[in-house]
């Protein structure tokens, strides 16, 4: 194994698996230079722990490597992390190859010899991507500690009724009554029932009745 650096196991972008040395130096320079920390490999047994402990952004492949072929690799990389584009380096002859790994699950391949722009084009994508996917996860769970079901405070027996009874509604289309005096929280059980349920990508839209004029 070779790392032509050595950056933190947690702040690894790009993964890079290339059995030529030169290859492997020079693409893990340019991705270096373009400001991705990379952590380069010869092997994939090499690359595999490096997977399992560091959460890299991208993997980059070249198809044809020592003892594997890279495409026998991709159902395991799916397995570790589904979400981790694996981009294929090929030959002009192993193309049809790379065609079939896309059809299996890999993001993209690019063709020797790599052109470097487009390398760097290709890791910024998925990078964004990433980058993207893991705010929406973020705000996604910042929605689920404020309006999930831990979110309703209450310890008396009759509070854990009324949240059992919420956590049976949610996957549900039924239609809900929440009645109580005001200040007793129904529109934070509303929202709970929302953001817990099938819908909680759509908007909610509380309406408050008092305020409409009689007459709509």
């Amino acid at each position: 194994m070779t790392t032509p650096t050595a950056p933190a196991p947690d702040h690894i972008s790009v993964v890079l698996v290339e059995d030529d040395e030169d290859v492997r130096h020079g693409t893990a320079q340019a991705l270096e230079l373009a400001g991705f920390a990379v952590a380069a490999f010869d092997s994939v047994e090499a690359a595999r722990h490096c997977i399992h402990r560091s959460a890299p952004v991208v993997l980059l492949c070249d198809v044809m490597l020592p003892g594997q072929h890279a495409t026998d690799w991709l159902p395991e990389v799916q397995a570790i992390d589904p979400d981790l584009p694996m981009i294929l380096v090929t030959g002009h002859g192993d193309i049809k190859t790379a065609v079939a790994a896309m059809q299996g699950g890999a993001a993209t391949y690019l063709t020797k010899p790599v052109d470097i722009n487009e390398l760097r084009a290709v890791v910024e994508k998925y990078t964004q991507r990433h980058r993207l996917s893991q705010t929406n996860k973020e705000l996604q769970r910042q929605l689920d500690e404020r309006f999930g079901f831990e979110g309703v405070i209450g310890s008396s027996p009759l509070m854990h009724a009324v949240l059992d009874r919420l956590k049976q509604l949610a996957p549900t289309d039924s239609r809900v009554l929440i009645q109580g005096e005001t200040g007793t929280g129904k529109e934070l059980v509303a929202k709970a029932l929302h953001f817990n349920s099938p819908r909680k990508n759509k908007p909610f839209v509380p309406l408050n009745c008092t305020a409409l004029n009689e007459n709509l």
